[in-house]
């Protein structure tokens, strides 16, 4: 054999044993990720098995204290391969999310939240190779971690409200996102009378900038409180004000909705969301369809068009058909042209061929009637 072909196999050698190093499991390019389960026979054997029947044990008993020590002895069975350690403790982990926790499982958990994988997975997206983690043990201990703060956060807040504690808006503006996920979800399980005491000192601090809009929303729901919600619609971030106008059911509001709704109209945030949820309102309220042909020619006309549309109501047709022939405003008259075409019935396009076989109208409205409506 030549010196050049005994190096290269040398080389190639030293490489493979590079890449055994950590256990890898290769899809082919183009590939879909590899199951989990699959990553390595190793995780159906008789320690394997043996160890997760154990698993299961202390979970049904809830022995968080034996659950500790049975995730110490997992980390360290030399009994096991790093495949097959990797499978239970993340099975096991994630099965303590619904368990009280006690400071020696919390420990245990702490400590996984930063385990180094050793087991991966390798895909191929358009071409390059990526790494996976099959089983991401430190994902799962975060994920336990969290479920953990948001159940306490939970039990604290319902508590607070049975005695009806206004130190509970405290404690959620000081909270994490997942303490105050679990105050929310206290709230909202509360009856309307424990939790509608919160609403006037929510609208308070809501419009006052503090940072309760979550709450608010929540309590505005629970308590059916309509002030509150106005205040969270109007005040509060758009990402919530937002989940807020999401709850408001037109055809089955109060008087108050169209008024709630209206304001929603004016803020730039809210504004397509309020003039589609209007639009079940405009073909049985005059002053709802006054707002949404008066938002034609707005910065959301597109919004008011569409609201109009969705009704096929033929009042509301003939009148699109009369700024699109009439008004003098051009982004009007584009507004009210898309507008009969969403509407996409016989009316409207009766409207349409005619406007387009007018003598007076302009090319650039007639390039937006359908080809074969112009014939």
């Amino acid at each position: 054999m030549s010196r050049r072909r005994t190096g290269v196999t040398f080389g190639v050698f030293v490489f493979a044993l590079c890449v055994a190093w950590s256990t890898t499991v290769a899809a082919a390019p183009g590939a879909k990720r590899t199951e989990a389960a699959k990553a390595a026979k190793a995780t159906s054997g008789g320690r394997y098995e043996q160890m997760a029947r154990k698993s299961a044990a202390l979970v049904a008993a809830s022995d968080t204290q034996g659950l500790a020590a049975h995730l110490r002895q997992l980390k360290s069975d030399a009994a096991l391969d790093d495949a097959a350690r990797e499978r239970l403790l993340r099975a096991t982990v994630l099965e303590l999310a619904t368990l009280t926790p006690q400071s020696d499982i919390e420990t245990e958990i702490r400590s996984l939240s930063g385990y180094q994988t050793k087991t991966w997975i390798t895909e191929y997206e358009h071409g390059h190779p990526e790494r996976f983690p099959a089983y991401d043990v430190a994902a799962a201990a975060r994920f336990v971690e969290q479920r953990w703060q948001e159940t306490t956060a939970r039990k604290t807040a319902a508590a607070a409200i049975g005695r009806a504690d206004t130190a509970v808006v405290d404690r959620y503006i000081s909270g994490s996102a997942t303490e105050r996920q679990g105050f929310e979800e206290a709230f909202a399980a509360a009856t309307p009378e424990r939790v509608a005491v919160y609403a006037d000192d929510l609208e308070r601090r809501l419009t006052a900038g503090a940072p309760v809009a979550g709450l608010a929303r929540v309590v505005a729901l629970a308590s059916g409180d309509e002030a509150l919600l106005e205040a969270v619609i109007l005040d509060a971030p758009p990402q919530e004000a937002l989940r807020a106008l999401a709850t408001i059911d037109p055809a089955g509001g109060s008087p108050a909705t169209l008024t709630i709704l209206a304001a929603a109209a004016e803020r730039d945030a809210t504004a397509s969301a309020a003039l589609l949820k209007i639009a079940p309102l405009a073909t049985t309220d005059t002053s709802a369809r006054r707002l949404l042909f008066d938002a034609l020619d707005g910065p959301h006309g597109a919004s008011a068009a569409a609201a109009l549309a969705r009704g096929n109501d033929p009042g509301i047709i003939d009148e699109l058909a009369g700024l699109l022939r009439n008004s003098d405003d051009e982004l009007q008259r584009r507004r009210a042209l898309l507008a009969l075409r969403l509407t996409d019935n016989e009316r409207s396009r009766d409207h349409l061929r005619a406007f387009a076989r007018g003598p007076e109208t302009p090319t650039s409205l007639l390039a937006e009637v359908p080809s074969w409506l112009r014939q």
